[in-house]
């Protein structure tokens, strides 16, 4: 209309890819925190500023690649399942209802059998706890 068919100017557009939650690993820790979760999935970028949401609690989150973002549990209270959301940018978050996080109660060792044995190893040793996924025999 004007004959212009183009303009100089000092806005610069960044366009990203859509981030997805693949996966967690663990997806359980102590209710004292600290547990470091690895969240994978795609479209992270390094320039976004990362915080790992548990329930209602954030912590600081570390960009690895464009795959993979390293957070640690925060504390809770209470062990139980809780939900988990990763945010971006302070504004956005992402969740996925399927990946919840399993709080459990700090380990305690209740029994250990089988102490002595030779120095060249092959010694059974059982172990009872609080843990809720079982006892082991190693």
């Amino acid at each position: 209309m004007n004959g212009v068919d183009y303009q100089d100017c000092d806005i610069m557009l960044n366009i990203y890819p859509d981030l997805t939650i693949a996966a967690m690993d663990p997806n359980f820790g102590s209710v004292t925190g600290s547990t470091q979760v690895r969240v994978s999935g795609m479209g992270f970028v390094s320039s976004f500023t990362y915080r790992c949401l548990f329930d209602t609690k954030f912590t600081k989150a570390d960009f690895v690649n464009p795959n993979e973002i390293i957070c640690d549990f925060a504390p809770v209270s209470l062990p139980g399942q809780k939900s988990f959301g990763l945010c971006f940018d302070n504004y956005n978050c992402l969740s996925r209802e399927d990946l919840v996080l399993e709080y459990l109660e700090t380990l305690q060792l209740l029994d250990a059998q089988s102490l002595e044995g030779p120095i060249t190893g092959s010694t059974a040793v059982q172990v009872k706890s609080n843990h809720p996924f079982g006892n082991s025999s190693e």
